[in-house]
């Protein structure tokens, strides 16, 4: 029962923490979804048993099957205290950009800030969100997201991209601050990010609002997400404008280094095709084998496949290209 109780409440967290995260501060890589989540629910309860040690009374409410002695008790909360942020910041030392590394005591220590701001984040976005979200679904209002990393130094590039796009297909836009109730979390789980992923992120976060076939749409751009928010059609077409449009040489679609390596070879092989240069269908066949060995989400596989697609495709009519060149030339000579 306990057992199946701890199952359910992570799920519970993981969705409530995923959720949050992803709406309005970017998104977690989905590789390292379940040791973040974890992290996430170990976090909020140790902000709890902090509560437990300030307040001794309370602390039998927050420890399951805690003994009616208070001496024992208070001693077990002490070492919950103790002992929960190196357990997060041991869990940490696994995700798949420090899996190689060695397990070190300064990033153990590092569960201690990790363990109180996530803690403190996780409670105001319980708060925060339905807040939003309930004028948002009140007014059939739809939210999406378009999984993304702006490379370093690139996100102003981006954004002004962005913007170009919508207003070359007639969406009437322009750029607001975003609220500081917003803003100040997002640098905090910034921060965190940055810490546990080794990942340098923008710590950039702007809006555009603008108009649609008379419909009010709204676009967040973090250093790792766009998020979209308006009428259900009007937010997918947007949806496919920057889906289609922004540039792969400003940003990744995945979140590890072992994809974005991938990503790199795409460009490259791209910038090689779209020069004039000659590329083999052995480098592009290549790069799907190695897609396939890398244990990714649907989506971040679905955005990389999307790319070898297009360089198949860009490869496949300059091939015709060069062709009909020669023929025209055979037939002129």
């Amino acid at each position: 029962m306990f057992r199946f109780v701890l199952i359910v409440s992570a799920k519970t967290l993981s969705k409530i923490f995923s959720m949050a995260t992803a709406t309005f501060f970017g998104r977690v890589p989905s590789k390292d979804d379940s040791k973040v989540s974890l992290v996430g629910l170990i976090s909020l309860y140790w902000i709890f048993i902090a509560v437990g040690v300030a307040v001794p009374e309370l602390a039998q409410m927050i420890i399951p099957f805690a003994p009616e002695n208070e001496t024992i008790v208070f001693w077990i909360n002490l070492a919950l205290f103790i002992f929960l942020p190196i357990t997060a910041g041991a869990i940490t030392c696994r995700v798949e950009n420090r899996k190689h590394e060695k397990i070190s005591v300064k990033q153990l220590l590092m569960g201690y800030p990790y363990a109180f701001l996530i803690g403190v984040l996780a409670l105001c976005l319980i708060i925060i969100v339905p807040l939003i979200r309930f004028p948002q679904i009140i007014n059939l209002r739809s939210l999406k997201h378009f999984a993304i990393m702006i490379k370093k130094d690139k996100y102003d590039l981006v954004f002004e991209k962005v913007q170009e796009l919508l207003t070359e297909n007639e969406v009437e836009v322009y750029p607001v601050d975003p609220p500081k109730y917003l803003w100040v979390p997002f640098l905090a789980l910034i921060w965190v990010q940055e810490h546990i992923f080794k990942k340098k992120m923008a710590k950039n976060m702007k809006i555009v609002r603008g108009e649609l076939e008379g419909e009010k749409i709204e676009v967040i751009l973090h250093s790792t997400d766009i998020s979209i928010i308006g009428p259900e059609k009007q937010v997918m077409v947007v949806m496919g404008i920057l889906a289609e449009g922004v540039e792969e040489r400003h940003l990744y679609f995945s979140w590890d280094d072992s994809s974005q390596k991938i990503e790199d070879r795409i460009y490259e092989l791209r910038s090689k095709v779209l020069e004039g240069e000659d590329v083999s269908k052995e480098e592009v066949d290549q790069l799907v084998v190695d897609l396939r060995s890398l244990s990714l989400a649907m989506d971040d596989w679905n955005a990389i496949r999307r790319q070898i697609y297009r360089l198949e495709r860009d490869r496949y009519k300059m091939k015709c290209k060069n062709e009909e060149e020669i023929e025209q030339l055979n037939y002129s000579e």
